[in-house]
Order: structure tokens, then sequence, then C-alpha cells
């Protein structure tokens, strides 16, 4: 019979998508050892004069290694702290600037209020003179 998958009764469906106890499935185990000491590649012979050489070779390497990053280290925080001090100096002029241009504004409103006094002490006078005037003519 040629039923389509979806049209098969529920039960027919479960037993083709799952394995039961009829099945057996192999797992392709071989039973055959194999030497761990075989697959490993063979390491040449050293002496322990040479280990030590190696050693020393690697431990130079490492010294140098570190010798460079503290350098580099070294050399970051430095240009950091100058780009710090630049930045600084930077705004320490730019206050100044403010502060010139402050006291130059400051001076002009000074100069400003001097001649309104005076300007303020001859009305003063004028109207003195004014207020006299009449009292001359009476």
């Amino acid at each position: 019979i040629s039923i389509p998958e979806t049209e098969m009764p529920p039960r027919k469906r479960l037993c083709l998508s799952t394995l039961g106890f009829r099945y057996e499935v192999e797992y392709g185990i071989k039973d055959t050892w194999i030497d761990p000491a075989e697959t490993v590649p063979e390491i040449a012979p050293m002496t322990v004069r040479e280990r030590v050489d190696l050693l020393i070779e690697d431990r130079i390497a490492h010294q140098e290694t570190i010798k460079i990053v503290e350098d580099e280290a070294y050399a970051a925080r430095t240009a950091w702290a100058h780009s710090i001090g630049l930045s600084q100096a930077t705004e320490i002029a730019e206050l100044r600037e403010t502060d010139c241009r402050r006291q130059t504004h400051m001076a002009e409103t000074l100069r400003g209020l001097g001649d309104l006094r005076r300007e303020m002490g001859d009305m003063q006078a004028e109207l003195l003179v004014l207020r006299e005037q009449p009292r001359r003519a009476a």
C-alpha cells in the first residue's frame, strides 16, 4: 500500500520513526589494540647538556620578551602622561586667555563707571547752579 506519510495512522508513523527492540544497531567497534607509544612521534634523544642549553635559550627569549613588554608599557605610560600634560597646558592657556579678556572687560567697565561718575558730578553741579539761579532772580 502506498499511503503518503502524513496520512498514516499515528502508531505506524511512530513505529517507522523510532527504533524498537526488534532492530539491531552495530557500532563498528573493532577488537584491536593500538599502542599509544606507537602513535606518539619519536622525539630525538637529548643529552642533559643539550636540554640545559635549550632551557637557557628559552629563558633568554622569555627575558627579552618581558623587557620588550615592559618597555612598551613604559612608553605607553609616558605618552599618556605627556598627553595629559599637554591637555592641562592647553586648558591652562585657555583659562589665562579668558582671564585676560575678563580683566580687559573689567578695566573698560571701570573706566565707563568713572566717566559716569564725572558726568553725574557735572550734572549735580549744574543742578545746584540752576537751583540757585531762581533764588538770585527772586
